[in-house]
């Protein structure tokens, strides 16, 4: 060997060129190890997004086939009996809401009102409503609950006259009202229900308005 009183320093600096392409060998490794692991990390996020995606789209298609909905059915006027004997004068109307959807309601508000109409141009809803009901109330599928808005005592002799009136087309009685729900999930929804008094039923009908009387 050329210079031998230069072999010492050949021999340390081989061993520390070593030991540096050991540990450069050792954090490109590491770095690919943590490159992949990143790599599995996105992966792993990206595939947790896609399964709440599809959880959300299967939830509200199971809503949209499986939700409540609230509708009022048969609505006229109740009378009261005492000592077996019905009242001539009605005390109320009454009407039911019944859950004809595929799951449970939760019935948070009921706002009902009626009123006696000389206009026959156009239905138009009472601009006065009064809370029947303050929720939560349960009302599950298949089921139903009467409800009755009260009528006053004063008003009770004076809706005889009414119904004669009606009888010969003189006036019209209508009764409106909204029904505020929620499903299983926590959706509000909202039902509405106008109907027209017809003395051939003695009850009160549908009208034919879908922006008076539907279920969302």
């Amino acid at each position: 060997m050329c210079f031998p009183h230069l072999a010492h320093l050949w021999d340390f600096n081989a061993a520390d060129a070593a030991t540096a392409m050991s540990t450069i060998a050792l954090c490109l490794f590491a770095g690919w190890q943590i490159k992949g692991l990143m790599r599995s990390a996105k992966a792993s996020e990206d595939a947790a997004t896609v399964a709440k995606q599809a959880v959300d789209i299967a939830r509200n298609d199971f809503l949209l086939t499986q939700r409540p909905r609230l509708i009022v059915r048969r609505v006229e006027f109740a009378y009261p009996e005492v000592d077996g004997v019905t009242s001539q004068y009605s005390d109320g109307i009454e009407f039911t809401v019944a859950n004809v959807g595929a799951s449970q309601s939760f019935v948070r508000e009921i706002y009902a009102g009626w009123q006696a109409q000389t206009n026959y141009r156009a239905l138009e809803a009472p601009r006065s409503l009064e809370r029947l009901v303050t929720g939560p109330i349960l009302v599950s599928a298949g089921l139903s609950r009467v409800m009755v808005l009260p009528l006053d005592e004063a008003e009770r002799p004076g809706l005889s006259l009414m119904l004669t009136q009606a009888k010969s087309d003189k006036l019209r009685l209508v009764v409106f009202g909204r029904v505020l729900y929620a499903d299983g999930a926590g959706n509000d929804r909202e039902a509405r229900f106008f109907r027209v008094y017809s003395p051939s039923r003695n009850r009160f009908i549908k009208a034919d308005d879908d922006d008076l009387d539907y279920s969302d």
